[in-house]
């Protein structure tokens, strides 16, 4: 953290609700949204946040739609999917589900700055609010009566 201004950490989680990495630190040191993944292992993670950080010059844009991001610097990490970025609900950032979160917030001493989130398509690069999505289990943050249905199922 001391050398890039951020880290990333990661909840393993258990069968339909998956695991998730999170950066703490970018609120703080450089004054944008923290930036979170759904659905994959912490290693393919980390380096997918990392890229996503470097390929968008270590600011993350205001999200104002849910559409396809080819400047993110991320395409080769996984080939043939596509990734798309969305605001994840502020009423969810106090929520239980991300209390792991806002208590690495508190330990950087800084307000959060939103969070957003990096979502991948299937192989056949549908995301998962298409109905035919056939990918990892992931929790769309965005939508707050679909995100609280689908945690209260885990």
């Amino acid at each position: 953290m001391e050398s890039d201004g951020y880290a990333v950490t990661s909840v393993v989680g258990e069968h339909a609700c998956g695991s998730w990495s999170y950066t703490v630190g970018l609120s703080s040191h450089l004054g944008g949204p923290e930036l979170l993944v759904w659905g994959l292992n912490r290693d393919l993670a980390c380096r997918l946040l990392t890229a996503a950080i470097t390929g968008l010059g270590g600011s993350i844009p205001p999200v104002r739609e849910r559409a396809v991001r080819h400047d993110l610097g991320v395409d080769d990490l996984i080939p043939g999917r596509r990734f798309c970025l969305v605001d994840v609900d502020p009423q969810l950032v106090s929520d239980t589900f991300l209390v792991s979160v806002a208590h690495h917030f508190e330990l950087v001493a800084a307000p959060v700055q939103g969070v957003v989130q990096l979502v991948v398509s299937d192989r056949f690069g549908l995301m998962p609010w298409h109905h035919e999505y056939d990918g990892p289990a992931q929790c769309l943050l965005d939508d707050l009566p679909e995100a609280r249905r689908w945690l209260a199922a885990c």
